[in-house]
C-alpha cells in the first residue's frame, strides 16, 4: 500500500499544475495533515489557492471541470472553501486573496491580534508546502516564523480570563453530566491557548491540540495523558486534575511572565458556588 502522504502530495502537485494557469492565480500550497506529513488513509486533501481577487462561481465550476471533479458545495465569503470530489476522494479548495493574506499577517504581526481565525492562517502558512508561487509563499513563511512577545502576552491574557471553578457539586445535584464534560473541554481549550502563548506557537485548530501539546517544551507534566484520562475517570477525579493543571499552568505563567497579574484569576478559580437550602434575608 502506497504511503498516504506520498500519494496525496502527488495528487496535490497534479492539481496545482492544472490550476496554476487560471487567470488571477498567484500561489497554491498544501495544508493540513498532508503538509504536516501525518496523513492517514482517512485524511482528505487541503489546498489553499491565493488569488488577486476572489474567483466567481463560473471560475469555480471551471476548476471542478478541469479536475474532472464533482463540486459538492461552495462558501463565497473570504477564505471560502469548495469541497470537490475526485473519483470519490474529497479535496477542499480554500480560496483566499493575496490582499486578505497580507491583511491577516499584519493583524497578527503588527497588531498582535490573537483571534483564532488569523492564528489558524499563520499556522497553515508556517506548516504549508508550496506548489506554485513559491517566492511569494516563502516571504509569507519567513514572516509567519515570527511570534512577537506582545502576541504571546495577548494569547495568555485572553485565555486566563476564561478559567473558572468547576462547581462539580452543583452540576451533579442538577443531574447534568453534560455540563461536567463541557467544563472539562472548555478548560482544556483555555489551557491549550495559554500554552500556545507560552511556547510562542500559533493556534492550529483544536483538531491538532494533542499533536501540538506533545511537541511543546513548556507545559504541565504528562498533560496529554491527563487530558485524555479526564473522559474516562470519575468526574470528581477529572475535575480535580483539571484544577491541578490550571494551577500548574498559572505557575508556568508566573515563572515565564512575572509581569502578568494573576490575582483575579486565582480568586475566580477558587470561588465555588454553594448550594443554599435556606433563604437569605437582608
Amino acid at each position: 500500500m502506497k504511503d498516504p502522504v506520498e500519494w496525496r502530495m502527488e495528487l496535490a502537485e497534479d492539481i496545482a499544475k492544472r490550476l496554476c494557469t487560471f487567470n488571477g492565480m498567484q500561489a497554491i500550497v498544501v495544508g493540513g495533515s498532508v503538509a504536516r506529513g501525518c496523513a492517514d488513509p482517512g485524511s482528505d486533501l487541503d489546498l489553499f489557492l491565493f488569488w488577486d481577487k476572489m474567483p466567481e462561481d463560473g471560475a469555480r465550476q471551471e476548476i471542478a471541470a478541469a479536475l474532472r471533479a464533482d463540486l459538492l458545495f461552495s462558501r463565497l465569503e473570504a477564505a471560502g472553501a469548495d469541497r470537490v470530489v475526485i473519483q470519490g476522494f474529497p479535496v477542499d479548495l480554500h480560496h483566499i486573496t493575496v490582499i486578505d493574506a497580507e491583511r491577516w499577517l499584519q493583524r497578527v504581526l503588527q497588531e498582535y491580534d490573537p483571534a483564532p481565525e488569523y492564528s489558524i492562517f499563520m499556522e497553515m502558512i508556517r506548516t504549508s508546502v508550496s506548489l506554485y508561487g513559491k517566492q511569494l509563499v516563502r516571504t509569507w513563511k519567513n514572516r509567519a516564523a515570527l511570534f512577537p512577545d506582545e502576541l504571546a502576552l495577548n494569547y495568555i491574557q485572553c485565555s486566563i480570563g476564561n478559567y473558572v471553578h468547576p462547581d462539580l457539586e452543583l452540576m451533579q445535584k442538577r443531574g447534568n453530566p453534560s455540563a461536567v464534560y463541557t467544563y472539562l473541554v472548555g478548560q482544556q481549550q483555555n489551557v491549550f491557548h495559554t500554552l500556545l502563548g507560552l511556547n510562542r506557537s500559533y493556534f492550529p485548530s483544536y483538531k491538532w491540540m494533542y499533536h501540538t501539546l506533545e511537541n511543546m517544551e513548556i507545559k504541565p507534566l504528562d498533560i496529554t495523558g491527563r487530558f485524555r484520562a479526564m473522559f474516562t475517570n470519575d468526574p470528581e477525579e477529572a475535575t480535580a486534575d483539571m484544577m491541578a493543571i490550571i494551577g500548574e499552568t498559572l505557575s508556568l505563567i508566573e515563572y515565564t511572565y512575572p509581569q502578568i497579574d494573576l490575582a483575579l484569576t486565582r480568586i475566580r478559580i477558587s470561588y465555588a458556588r454553594q448550594i443554599w437550602e435556606d433563604p437569605i434575608y437582608l
